[in-house]
């Protein structure tokens, strides 16, 4: 219809009319282009603001995973200490001694950190999520993503330490 409406307008010499209706083809297909752009922009806002809950919720079960561990290790090393009390007292009893194959036991392995990082390293390198990043925002999330990776390589260093040389390996507590 707009093709027949065209060409009659050519045929007819109406040269304002060809210009309107090309004016008109022109800022139709840039709206429709804009109104796409605009949407396109809403969906990324949306897939940002996702993400982010993503990221609150992997921080909060890393947090409580952290405190988990905390209270494993403060408990381990309660019963660590009990069992250097024991070993300095020179008793030789049952108690005493079970204290200290506690303490021992404790010793002899370590607890494992597995923390969650996928929602942060999705935050660190989707090109769609750095452009709605801020400097400062980019700088926090690249911040912590180093930070979890150095505890995550201090943490395997740390795991593998009790098995390269053994507690009962050591001659003054054989």
């Amino acid at each position: 219809m707009l093709l027949r409406r065209l060409s009659k307008h050519v045929k007819d010499q109406n040269w304002f009319a060809v210009v309107l209706d090309f004016f008109i083809v022109v800022v139709g297909v840039f709206m429709g282009f804009q109104v796409q752009a605009w949407n396109e922009d809403r969906n990324h806002q949306q897939e940002y603001a996702l993400a982010l809950e993503r990221l609150v919720y992997e921080a909060k079960a890393n947090i409580a995973i952290l405190d988990d561990i905390y209270e494993v290790n403060t408990n381990d090393l309660n019963s660590v200490r009990l069992g250097l009390k024991a070993l300095r007292s020179c008793e030789n009893n049952p108690d005493k001694i079970e204290l200290i194959e506690a303490g021992l036991a404790e010793i002899t392995g370590t607890t494992t950190i597995h923390l969650q990082t996928s929602a942060l390293l999705e935050m660190t390198t989707s090109p769609l999520h750095l452009a709605q990043q801020d400097p400062e925002t980019r700088k926090i999330f690249k911040t912590a993503k180093f930070n979890l990776d150095v505890l995550k390589v201090e943490s395997d260093f740390s795991e593998s330490l009790p098995f390269r040389d053994r507690p009962e390996s050591n001659p003054i507590l054989g």
